[in-house]
């Protein structure tokens, strides 16, 4: 499986709505990646299961970055609601971050 990165052009160069495409083409990938982790389950599939737990880190990663240089600050942009968008952006950055780290 081919990784965002890979694929990605600079983020400088998406529109909002290229971004949006990637988000979700994202959220299937992973998806398909957790899936494939919860199949390998029993003795001798460890290099299997730590080579999808680094794709899932490596998708998750391009994505956050995706998210906040891209599509958080187009909802800014678009609600006015800087305080809004700050608490909710508060509450998504510790899970992930911790995840990642």
């Amino acid at each position: 499986m081919k990784s965002s990165n890979q694929e990605m052009q600079p983020l400088h160069d998406l529109s909002t709505q290229d971004a949006i495409d990637i988000l979700i083409a994202d959220h299937k990938r992973v998806a398909n990646l957790f899936a494939a982790f919860t199949r390998l389950t029993g003795e001798g599939h460890d290099k299997e299961r730590g080579s999808v737990v680094r794709q899932i880190c490596q998708e998750l990663t391009v994505h956050t970055q995706l998210e906040e240089e891209l599509f958080y600050p187009a909802v800014r942009k678009a609600t006015k609601d800087d305080d809004q968008m700050d608490e909710a952006l508060v509450g998504m950055q510790a899970p992930s971050s911790s995840f990642l780290s």
